[in-house]
């Protein structure tokens, strides 16, 4: 089976996205040392929210963490990207 490293979805609230960026970098680096792709979903809908005209609080359910159907149709884009 093919293994590819996915991060998380963007992190609205500074402190939490600080906090997270640590997984990141760390998830990252486990990829490249185990050659594996990584697939920077956080990236990708920050890119998506600055860039894309999407509404950070229309992607994501009312705990503000986990998607909705559009969160993860951008996160499938993000993989699919990779791929």
């Amino acid at each position: 089976a093919e293994v590819a490293l996915v991060s998380s979805v963007f992190l609205d609230d500074p402190r939490e996205y600080e906090m997270a960026r640590a997984y990141y970098r760390r998830l990252e680096s486990l990829a490249l040392k185990n050659s594996l792709p990584y697939v920077a979903v956080h990236e990708y809908w920050a890119d998506r929210i600055q860039n894309g005209g999407y509404v950070f609080r229309s992607l994501v359910q009312y705990d503000l963490i986990h998607p909705r159907v559009e969160g993860y149709r951008l996160m499938a884009e993000a993989v699919m990207s990779a791929l």
